[in-house]
């Protein structure tokens, strides 16, 4: 009962100064200019432990005891209270006490513990606020961070002969993910399983003892050291990729993006991570096309056991629009997928050693644009492709021909007729041909070999022709070396009506080189044409009331007036 007589003088004496405060009570109910205060302790062993206490701010009233008040809750809930007096004299010169206390028993792990360092004067007693902890042996030899994959096992040395079945760890604290673990040689390593998921390369979480504190309604927990996650990435399901095609990286910790310690190892180049994937094209100054691949997180540094190669295309996959083509002109290659195989950039295109300047197009549909040079010489070629760490030739070859043509159907044409042309004319170019001074670039390709053009409305009479390639603004026009005459005729009216009864108003009319530009009259009566697209037959129509008689039907063109040999008769 002395300890309980000691705080009632205490209390009492509290009531005739100004400010003081509980020795043995947790709240203060005095404020006095003295200033003191406890740190945590340091556990020396099961049963000794050291109180650590400091004046803070000293004023001038003499102290005449100090020391220590211990308080420990129990499993009933109860407190039981200790004061430990300890000589003024000990007290530094930085006024901190330093005290090692000895218990009689060793202290209850499952115990809720507190203290306070208190000084005495004339005054009254001046107290700190209360320590609070709990005492247990239980720890891990290393401090240092451990480094460790999600679903490993890790062993850890230390004392865990005080954990007991009641107690639990978890991650970070008692309401965090609770952990599997087991102790082997005398409770002196620990092997705990880590977690499975929840966590990406160089996140950090604790491994924390949980127990319950006899008395008090909570759970206490301690860190007992501090795991740092690293990445573990699978081998690839494949190892053969084009030199731009998507790499899944995939394997445990993984982060959605960027991650500071975890790198991509490709032949000696370190690729910082960043997503689930990975391509050839994205490496500078990569060369070859077998690479030793694995990657390093912080603590390991793995290489699979099979080289990534590099997938080349096929030489059947490329189309070459046309087959035939001529020096100094367009190519246009499809069939390929150039950003699978060349990251859309093709470093050099060539017919055998001649280059080809070259650009692609990707619109939808990707397309490979080339122009054959004027200087290429005829032959048969692949066609070879080479750009990042793809290489290829075409599998069907380019026959290259200079522009000859050697027939044409005839000599001698109406307006509107057909002239046909025998050559080396291919589907994928443009010709175009120049009766003198007129140029005509409308033609339809029949098949390779022949191509068709169709003779303007132009003034009748002889003209030499000349037929080329390259009608594109960008384009030089290349001719072939003939160049004959043909001979336009004047064009030819013959009405197919040769009698007309009113209100009947339809002519019938054939003939050669008919236009609806031409003027068309019934005597001096004006009529309306329409004209076939063979510029051979038509119709002609008038709405004039004209007289019965018999009239000569004539056309006016641009170089003359041209009449049909027979009369028609109009009746009423």
């Amino acid at each position: 009962m002395k300890i309980n007589i000691k705080i009632f003088l205490l209390l009492l004496s509290s009531c005739l100064l100004t400010i003081a405060c509980s020795k043995t009570e947790e709240t203060e109910i005095l404020i006095a200019p003295m200033e003191v205060s406890s740190m945590p302790i340091t556990i020396n062993n099961e049963s000794q432990i050291t109180f650590t206490g400091k004046i803070d701010q000293i004023n001038k009233e003499p102290i005449m005891a100090m020391g220590f008040i211990l308080s420990e809750k129990s499993a009933s809930g109860g407190t039981v209270n200790k004061e430990i007096a300890v000589d003024p004299k000990e007290l530094g010169a930085d006024k901190t006490l330093n005290y090692t206390y000895n218990s009689e028993k060793p202290f209850d792990i499952d115990n809720y513990y507190s203290y306070k360092f208190y000084v005495k004067t004339k005054n009254g007693y001046y107290s700190s606020k209360p320590m609070h902890f709990t005492l247990d042996n239980i720890k891990v030899e290393t401090e240092k961070t451990t480094l460790a994959y999600l679903g490993e096992t890790l062993s850890f040395k230390g004392n865990f002969k005080q954990f007991k079945e009641t107690y639990y760890l978890s991650i970070n604290s008692e309401a965090g993910q609770r952990l599997e673990y087991s102790f082997k040689d005398n409770h002196t390593t620990l092997l705990v399983t880590m977690p499975k998921s929840g966590f990406t390369q160089d996140q950090k979480f604790s491994i924390t003892l949980c127990k319950a504190i006899n008395g008090m309604p909570y759970t206490y927990s301690k860190q007992l050291t501090e795991i740092k996650v690293v990445a573990r990435i699978n081998p690839p399901s494949k190892y053969n990729y084009a030199f731009n095609e998507t790499i899944p990286i995939t394997g445990l910790g993984l982060p959605e993006y960027y991650a500071e310690n975890l790198f991509l190892l490709v032949d000696g180049h370190r690729i910082q991570y960043y997503g689930n994937y990975l391509y050839l094209s994205q490496i500078e100054n990569l060369r070859g096309n077998s690479f030793k691949f694995g990657y390093v997180n912080g603590r390991d540094s793995v290489i699979f056991d099979k080289p990534l190669t590099v997938q080349q295309p096929s030489g059947d996959l490329i189309n070459i629009r046309g087959e035939h083509t001529h020096p100094y002109s367009d190519l246009f290659v499809d069939g390929l997928d150039f950003y699978k195989y060349f990251n859309l950039k093709i470093e050099q295109a060539s017919l055998g050693e001649q280059k080809l300047p070259l650009s692609i197009y990707s619109q939808g549909q990707e397309l490979l644009y080339l122009h054959v040079p004027e200087n290429t010489a005829e032959g048969n070629y692949a066609l070879n492709l080479v750009g990042g760490l793809s290489k290829v030739s075409s599998s069907k070859k380019l026959t290259i021909k200079k522009f000859n043509w050697d027939s044409i159907n005839k000599n001698s044409f109406y307006s509107g007729d057909t002239i046909r042309v025998k050559g080396n004319f291919y589907d994928h170019i443009g010709y175009g041909m120049v009766f003198g001074n007129f140029d005509m670039t409308d033609h339809a390709m029949i098949s390779n070999g022949s191509v068709a053009f169709l003779v303007p409305n132009i003034t009748p009479g002889k003209y030499k022709i000349k037929i080329y390639y390259g009608l594109s603004s960008s384009l030089k026009r290349i001719y072939a070396p003939q160049e004959i005459s043909i001979e336009v005729l004047t064009p030819t009216l013959k009405n197919l009506t040769s009698m007309l009864k009113k209100p009947e108003n339809t002519i019938s009319i054939s003939g050669q080189g008919l236009y609806s530009s031409f003027k068309y009259y019934l005597g001096n009566y004006q009529l309306h044409a329409s004209i076939n697209e063979d510029k051979k037959s038509g119709y002609l129509y008038f709405w004039d009331d004209i007289p019965a008689g018999k009239y000569k039907l004539s056309m006016v063109t641009e170089y003359g007036k041209i009449e049909a040999k027979d009369l028609i008769e109009i009746q009423k």
